[in-house]
């Protein structure tokens, strides 16, 4: 938004929320309703190059780390859930907290 006009990036999806913006501001981490699941997706500031990066369930509260190489979220699935680190590009997704109760807006201590 470098002139101060507001517009659309989110074009696909019935439902999309939680953006978070990369430390070096080059991606948007967002929540998108695709099928039945909320998916982590990411973008370019200029609503290009959409990914989805989770696959199922219900994932949540997206926020990057303070280098801009992780991505930690909350992810619900038949009613556990459980706090969630992944690489950028969605990959070697691990389980960091898991004490079957409601667990989200997980946040990186900057």
């Amino acid at each position: 938004v470098d002139n101060g006009e507001i517009r659309r990036l989110s074009r696909s999806g019935t439902y999309n929320t939680s953006p978070a913006l990369s430390p070096k501001g080059d991606l948007i981490a967002f929540v998108s309703k695709i099928g039945g699941s909320l998916e982590i997706c990411v973008m370019k500031p200029d609503g290009s190059e959409r990914r989805v990066l989770t696959n199922g369930g219900i994932n949540d509260s997206p926020r990057f780390s303070s280098c801009g190489r992780y991505i930690i979220y909350s992810q619900a699935n038949g009613g556990n859930s459980s706090i969630r680190m992944m690489l950028l590009n969605g990959e070697n997704q691990r389980v960091l907290s898991f004490t079957g109760k409601r667990e989200g807006q997980p946040s990186f201590i900057q």
